[in-house]
């Protein structure tokens, strides 16, 4: 594993920490009537999709069965 590929997954971990903060606390239906709470969710859904950039072909290679 490279040392971006390191860096890049130990930042896709904090965000998914992050998101679970968000809404540990709340029900299903609490989530989908808080808009900014869905807001919040959503960009760190995204930040974990720019973050995927960063794997090489190599890595995803080797974890297929991660999406």
């Amino acid at each position: 594993m490279q040392h971006r590929e390191r860096i890049a997954l130990e930042k896709i971990c904090s965000k998914i920490d992050l998101a679970m903060k968000f809404v540990e606390k709340i029900t299903p239906e609490e989530f989908l009537a808080d808009e900014k709470t869905k807001r919040a969710v959503g960009m760190t859904a995204i930040n974990i999709g720019e973050l995927t950039k960063h794997l090489t072909m190599e890595f995803r290679e080797n974890y297929p069965q991660v999406e």
